[in-house]
């Protein structure tokens, strides 16, 4: 799937130099073809120069090809997001940066995995369903804070934001790795809800709806589920609906 690939991160530099294989950056990460230029920046203490270094890093649009790098100047979705942890979010979750490496190894929905530019925090790619880039991150975020308790940057939520090189000769890739195909919404969006809406057709659309497994990481998704199922059949029918959604769960 292809990205777009930018020389550097100015404001001026916004029409990519090409478009470029993914996973072709992913191996150059591997492979070392930034490595010198890396090794340099992670050498540095003094925090602008850390900033200068790497505005001037080669880096790419992982959610798509891109015109300029703007969110309204998408031409084609690459099926992926951005996850960028920072090493204070990890050690605000009491873990360290390996040990959170370990724990998102065994992570079936990571696709690739490997160390920031500054090698103090960890970068990510997820596989998610081209429909609601936005709604595919807060879904994401949830899971995150759920299963990991790490918050990920708020940034990812723009589609066009860019990805910084970096090199890990130990970068992970899992090419069979599972779509993360949930989608959350912000809670204003839930405020009115339309009378018009056929409680058979939704009834039965629910019924389609898999019950919670444990630490699966969803409750978010699943707690949303039943506050709808509230909104539209009232709390009788939610609290049955939620009882077998939830019969296998640990909630």
């Amino acid at each position: 799937m292809k990205v777009s690939y930018f020389l550097k991160a100015n404001s001026i530099e916004l029409t990519p130099e090409k478009n470029i294989e993914l996973d072709e950056i992913l191996g150059a990460i591997k492979n070392g073809k930034y490595q010198n230029q890396i090794l340099a920046l992670r050498k540095l203490t003094d925090e602008k120069q850390i900033k200068n270094a790497k505005i001037n890093l080669p880096n790419f649009t992982a959610s798509g090809v891109f015109t300029e790098c703007k969110d309204n100047c998408l031409v084609n979705h690459s099926g992926f997001i951005q996850v960028d942890i920072d090493l204070k979010d990890i050690l605000k979750a009491g873990l360290t940066k390996d040990e959170l490496r370990k724990k998102l190894l065994a992570d079936n929905y990571i696709y690739s995995l490997f160390d920031s530019p500054t090698n103090t925090g960890l970068k990510a790619l997820v596989k998610l369903p081209t429909i609601d880039h936005l709604g595919s991150f807060l879904a994401l975020e949830n899971y995150f804070l759920e299963k990991y308790k790490v918050q990920i940057d708020r940034s990812c939520k723009n589609i066009s934001r860019r990805f910084f090189v970096s090199y890990d000769k130990d970068l992970y890739l899992n090419k069979d790795s599972e779509i993360f195909a949930e989608i959350a919404h912000e809670e204003k969006e839930f405020k009115e809800f339309s009378k018009e809406i056929d409680k058979e057709i939704f009834r039965e659309a629910v019924n389609h709806i898999p019950g919670k497994s444990k630490d699966d990481g969803k409750r978010s998704y699943y707690l949303n589920i039943i506050w709808a199922c509230k909104t539209v059949l009232g709390e009788s029918e939610a609290f049955s609906i939620g009882e077998k959604l939830l019969s296998s769960s640990d909630m």
